[in-house]
């Protein structure tokens, strides 16, 4: 992911799906903006915090687990330091996760 066989701006679009993470949400936007091409979009899903305070327990196992989870304001601010311009972001519903992801595992 931080070493992609492809050509600077050959993409209109980057989409990655829950996968950024792997190489550091700045990291990636910063490599991946080569790929794309002048006015092309990066699309990523991002985990985020959706709220400023949290049981410490939970704080602790994220910012152990991947130290750039941060809140959308904190990524919308680091997109546009690296100089992209954001279209839109939407969060996912609590039920989505509950319903569609942890229960059936």
């Amino acid at each position: 992911m931080d070493d992609l066989p492809f050509d600077f701006e050959e993409f209109d679009i980057i989409w990655s799906e829950g996968a950024i993470y792997n190489i550091g949400f700045e990291n990636g936007i910063k490599k991946w903006k080569n790929y794309l091409k002048i006015g092309g979009f990066l699309a990523v899903s991002e985990i985020t915090w959706t709220t400023n305070s949290c049981p410490k327990e939970i704080e602790e196992f994220w910012n152990n687990e991947y130290s750039e989870i941060d809140t959308a304001s904190n990524k919308i601010k680091i997109l546009e330091e690296n100089g992209y311009s954001l279209v839109g972001y939407f969060i996912l519903s609590q039920n989505s996760w509950i319903d569609k992801f942890y229960k059936p595992m």
